[in-house]
């Protein structure tokens, strides 16, 4: 976790940090120009580097186990048809949702043209 500090000037960072104006880089002179002490490390270890590698290996493995099932019991057309019709059901029950969402709020507005002052309808 990275902690940004806010100074009230460039001169009162370089005094409180190791960091000056001649063995920065562009980004850190950025920051000392707008006042603030970087501390951001822009270094990965060992075990951050595994572990992005893992999580990317572990949604491709995912992947082919779940297309595993769809490929084995139905085959290719299977599997297209079933994503195509189960996204063309989901896109139906979406759309129909969001017609609801915005009749309502239609409705909201017609209540609140006719009920409320007109002071109101100015702002």
């Amino acid at each position: 976790m990275s902690t940004v500090h806010k100074s009230s000037s460039p001169e009162k960072i370089e005094e409180t940090t190791s960091i000056t104006r001649d063995n920065v880089d562009a980004s850190d002179q950025r920051l000392l120009d707008l006042g603030y002490k970087p501390e951001f490390r822009r270094e990965m270890s060992l075990f951050g580097v595994l572990g992005i590698s893992f999580c990317a290996i572990g949604i491709l493995t995912g992947m082919s186990s779940a297309f595993q099932t769809g490929l084995f019991s139905g085959g290719p057309l299977g599997l297209f048809w079933g994503w195509n019709v189960s996204r063309s059901l989901f896109r139906f029950a979406f759309l129909r949702l969001l017609e609801r969402h915005l009749t309502g709020m239609i409705d909201m507005q017609f209540f609140h043209v006719s009920h409320c002052p007109q002071s109101s309808r100015d702002l």
